[in-house]
């Protein structure tokens, strides 16, 4: 067993589960007993999960173990790695999926069209985030996973650009240096804002 690294030296329990984001492997101690990890200070330098150097917290991407440029150096490593997949469709299992969607469809887009129904605020949040990840995709930039509760929860539903509160659920995800200049798409670039402040504040840093 090992100590969680936080300093509350209470034993960390072993990882049921491979999770690389959060720096787990499974079979093997957690870095913290759960929710201890946000005692850590992340003012101060601290190692990289992958190198072990010692860096400075700017230096890291939120809630990641590893540096920047070892998060990056890996992305680009499992990029080219990729493999095709290993059983390519054929013609005649591409003919039983266009079939198979033709005998189905209306009740699949009325299944959609309830979902979406049910769902208008997730709906909302997935096509949010989607046309985020497209354009930091477009524009070769860090892609983070978003996590739209906890971006809600950290920024108490203010606008990020005016300060002023959210009415409701219409927001927009603001980038606060801009993909087109050179910023990332993760949660620490990112803020609620109106969408009449987004708007106005296009590609510049601030209105």
């Amino acid at each position: 067993m090992a100590l969680c690294e936080c300093g509350c030296g209470q034993e960390t329990p072993l990882a049921t589960a491979t999770n690389n984001k959060a720096g787990r492997t499974r079979g093997q101690p957690c870095r913290f007993v759960h929710g201890h990890n946000g005692r850590v200070d992340r003012t101060v330098a601290r190692s990289c999960s992958r190198c072990g150097e010692w860096r400075e917290p700017d230096e890291f991407y939120a809630n990641r173990p590893e540096c920047r440029a070892c998060t990056l150096a890996a992305q680009k490593a499992a990029r080219a790695g990729c493999e095709p997949r290993k059983r390519p469709m054929t013609d005649k299992m591409r003919e039983q999926a266009r079939a198979s969607y033709a005998r189905h469809r209306e009740q699949r887009m009325a299944d959609v069209r309830e979902w979406q129904r049910k769902n208008a605020e997730k709906r909302r949040e997935i096509s949010r985030l989607a046309a985020a990840r497209r354009k930091a995709r477009k524009l070769q930039q860090f892609i983070e996973d978003i996590d739209m509760q906890a971006l809600i929860l950290r920024d108490e539903g203010y606008c990020g650009i005016c300060g002023e509160s959210l009415p409701g659920p219409d927001f927009h995800i603001d980038h606060i240096v801009p993909l087109s200049r050179g910023g990332e798409h993760s949660m620490r670039n990112v803020q609620l804002a109106h969408p009449s402040c987004n708007v106005r504040k296009g590609a510049a840093l601030s209105l």
